[in-house]
């Protein structure tokens, strides 16, 4: 059985501190007026740890990423979605895997309110041959 462990969000500084369990030192700015809804779902399987952000407000991230994790990020979001997710000041207009550049110190990210994101964070050790 899968366990789901979902975090409220309803404020910047709510998100920053979810986040914060896997970075350092988040930022959240949002970029819409009124308060902030949504989640983030935490799912903890044996080699990795999937989390997935739904918003209803349009946010920018930045933080520090911690050492030891490589991170995959994908937008789930419906094809239909107007606005794009801007990943260290790129668009992506397409759906992509992105995220894995295992040389970035920091994070920063807009998310669009129509956004579903999906991340998932493995540890560097499990990637090693």
């Amino acid at each position: 059985m899968i366990t789901i462990n979902r975090f409220p969000v309803h404020s910047t500084v709510r998100l920053s501190e979810i986040l914060n369990r896997q970075l350092r030192n988040t930022s959240v700015l949002a970029l819409e007026k009124g308060s902030i809804n949504g989640s983030v779902d935490v799912i903890p399987l044996s080699n990795c740890r999937l989390f997935r952000i739904v918003l209803d407000k349009t946010v920018a991230i930045h933080a520090e990423r911690r050492p030891g994790n490589i991170f995959f990020s994908v937008d789930l979001s419906s094809e239909s979605s107007a606005e794009s997710i801007c990943a260290q000041g790129v668009s992506l207009s397409r759906k992509a895997l992105f995220g894995f550049n295992s040389n970035l110190k920091d994070l920063d990210l807009i998310l669009p309110s129509s956004t579903r994101m999906c991340t998932i964070a493995v540890p560097t050790d499990v990637l090693e041959c």
